[in-house]
């Protein structure tokens, strides 16, 4: 039973590692900046839920030459999977 979950794991890692986007569609969940250097968010709300977030927000994601900022690692993850719909041009 491992192995088979194991398997199925690897097999879907393997897949969402395949899916290609344009560099300037690409979302990075890097760090924005070592902790003492400032970052400027492109939002003050979290794109996912609305809730308001910190300046110093840890959980951020970069898309199209912007780091967003959000409230948990849930709404980052929400987020990354189809930042398009989140991000008013």
């Amino acid at each position: 039973m491992k192995r088979l979950i194991f398997g199925l794991s690897l097999v879907l890692s393997l897949a969402a590692c395949s899916e290609q986007k344009p560099a300037s569609e690409k979302v990075s969940t890097e760090p924005a900046a070592a902790p003492a250097i400032a970052v400027k968010l492109a939002n003050e709300k979290d794109p996912s839920c609305g809730m308001a977030i910190s300046p110093d927000a840890k959980d951020t994601a970069h898309y199209k030459g912007k780091v967003y900022g959000f409230c948990s690692e849930s709404c980052k993850n929400e987020f990354v999977k189809d930042p398009a719909a989140y991000v008013k041009e």
